[in-house]
């Protein structure tokens, strides 16, 4: 059904710091950072819907072409998205974050303990505690930074003391996106 839009959170300037995709209200409900801050501008005429219309796939790939054009502050652009593109929203369900609908989830995780359609399989699965986005980050394929002291004292788990120096690659993370 084509009842997705892409929108966008604009500056004063006019210029966007915010890309997402929805469906419904979604653009005029509440986004919150990790660290509690709202993203939704107070002023409501900064919300702008870009296209309406669209099948969700048609929305996801429009929302990514728009976030790899303005860029993300972290890499040096000027939007504060996390990711670039096709996460989150209202239309994902539990069994596609799971990764068994989704089609952005389709590559495998690959850790020391098995081999898994997702991150969050993933670490169900691990015999020690582990959390998902711990897997998600080790399983990167640009994640070859050492494990530090300070990860290993705050996974609470998995991570021991002979893993410090260590990348995670090593330890045996890796994605295979076949």
């Amino acid at each position: 059904m084509n009842i997705y839009y892409v929108y966008q959170y604009v500056r004063k300037d006019q210029t966007p710091y915010y890309i997402g995709k929805g469906c419904g209200r979604r653009a005029y409900k509440p986004h919150k950072r990790v660290n509690g801050q709202s993203l939704i501008p107070r002023d409501r005429s900064r919300i702008q819907i870009l296209q309406e219309g669209l099948t969700e796939q048609e929305a996801w790939d429009l929302e990514e072409v728009l976030i790899l054009k303005y860029g993300k502050i972290k890499d040096g652009g000027i939007l504060v998205n996390v990711r670039t593109g096709q996460t989150g929203g209202l239309t994902v369900s539990p069994e596609s974050r799971l990764g068994r609908l989704n089609p952005r989830y389709k590559q495998d995780y690959i850790t020391p303990w098995g081999i898994y359609e997702s991150s969050r399989l993933a670490a169900k699965a691990c015999p020690e505690y582990i959390t998902d986005v711990t897997i998600l980050n080790f399983c990167q394929k640009k994640n070859t930074m050492p494990i530090s002291y300070l990860s290993v004292c705050r996974s609470k788990g998995w991570l021991k003391e002979e893993h410090i120096g260590k990348t995670p690659c090593q330890l045996g993370f890796a994605i295979n996106t076949t």
